[in-house]
């Protein structure tokens, strides 16, 4: 054998024994790894050292996970839609959804409906679209600019009593409308909890104001008024806020008002749902699971908390029209669930990725993790989630300061586009 033939044979060898120790060891990486093992489940795990304590996030994606299977919000047909009014319904887990819906008008550029400066800010209701008055569009920041210069009005995520009309006339035509509520006593709980309704009439700890009042409600009830309406809290105000004209209506206005309301609102989420809820908006909306990851913010340990049945019934004979409005859009909301294809492995599998990234995101600070990755599955192709998208999660959408933040951000825009 030749000595050039020998040196080649070597080169070859050595670039061979090269390319399998980078296959085996790889380079050194802060980004989480896949490890797959014997039964095929794809296993992922990030390593964060911190005042030494030491996080670990691990995923297991589907071992079963067919690529060629196209679900319905996979469908080519399908395209995202990013015109939408939410109305933010008072403690019906509306912050942790608002603020999930600013994260992905941040994420896609889109316009929002942005409430006016307040002239006495901190004020009850100043980071409101006019509440409790019927929304209009003088409630909206900069409207007439905007509607001059050809800037589309693309979503909405502000309390806010609600009005299709003025809808009508400000947003495009294929604008999806989304609302929220609650189970009507629990509501009242959280409401008399958090806003201290109630609190100059009635002593003592939330539920023994509850019983208070619902020994003699029709005696005990009050209205408040603000700006220019005459409200109450306790006696239908969730459809109230869903534009039920007048509070007071009788069953028969507030029957044709709700078939109304099931026709212009294309999904009512449910706060004791709020998983299946958010589901079932990431296949109507045709979004990804990242668009939908949430953190709870505003909320209570108390959430779902169980009553006497003496005590719902009277909730039931008072608030009557508000347990019609649930009643109703919680039968539905069961209904659209049970005709889902797939629907309760993708929720499961929805859980598990919301809880790994809030995991990540309590924990992550300016000197790491590096941004989580979650791996593919059925269900969502691989993504990352960073600091960035952590903190927009944890800033309370309708605050004061970020409110400012967004009326400067839509002032940029305004006065930057071409005329």
């Amino acid at each position: 054998m030749s000595v050039m033939r020998r040196i080649f044979i070597f080169i070859f060898l050595g670039f061979l024994c090269g390319a399998v120790v980078i296959l085996y060891v790889g380079p050194k990486s802060r980004k989480a790894v896949i490890i797959p093992n014997r039964s095929q489940v794809e296993v992922k795990q990030t390593n964060w050292r911190r005042n030494d304590s030491l996080f670990t996030f691990i995923h297991v994606s589907n071992k079963s996970r067919n690529t060629n299977k196209l679900l319905p919000v996979q469908s080519r047909s399908c395209r995202p839609k990013k015109h939408f009014v939410f109305v933010k319904t008072h403690k019906c887990s509306s912050t942790t959804l608002a603020s999930l819906l600013r994260k992905y008008a941040l994420d896609y550029n889109l316009t929002m409906a942005l409430p006016l400066k307040p002239v006495v800010p901190r004020l009850l209701f100043t980071q409101s679209l006019g509440f409790p008055d019927v929304v209009s569009r003088k409630d909206i920041y900069r409207i007439g600019e905007m509607e001059r210069r050809g800037i589309p009005l693309e979503t909405s995520y502000f309390h806010q009593r609600f009005d299709l009309n003025t809808w009508k006339s400000v947003m495009p035509p294929d604008t999806v409308y989304l609302a929220v509520l609650r189970e009507p006593l629990d509501q009242l709980r959280s409401a008399i909890g958090y806003m201290g309704i109630l609190g100059e009439h009635f002593k003592g700890p939330v539920q023994q104001k509850i019983y208070d009042f619902y020994s003699d409600p029709k005696a005990k009830h009050f209205y408040f008024k603000h700006r220019h309406t005459t409200y109450s809290w306790t006696k239908s105000f969730m459809a109230f806020t869903l534009g039920l004209v007048p509070q007071n209506a009788s069953m028969d206005v507030a029957e044709r008002y709700l078939q109304e309301a099931d026709g212009v609102f294309d999904l009512v989420l449910l706060t004791e749902y709020l998983f299946e809820s958010i589901v079932l908006l990431r296949r109507r909306m045709c979004w990804t699971i990242r668009d939908v990851v949430f953190m709870r913010l505003n909320s209570e340990v108390k959430e779902g908390m169980k009553y006497p049945e003496e005590l719902y019934k009277k909730s039931r004979a008072w608030n009557t029209v508000d347990h019609l409005f649930y009643d109703h859009f919680e039968k539905k909301l069961l209904r659209d669930i049970s005709n889902e294809d797939n629907f309760q492995e993708e929720l499961e599998h929805f859980k598990e990725v919301n809880y790994n990234v809030n995991r990540f995101c309590e924990q992550v600070t300016a000197n790491g993790p590096p941004p989580f990755i979650v791996p593919g599955s059925d269900w969502n192709e691989e993504f990352t989630f960073a600091k960035k998208d952590c903190d927009t999660l944890k800033a309370r959408p309708d605050g004061e300061g970020v409110t400012d933040a967004m009326r400067k951000r839509l002032d940029k825009t305004i006065d930057t586009w071409p005329v």
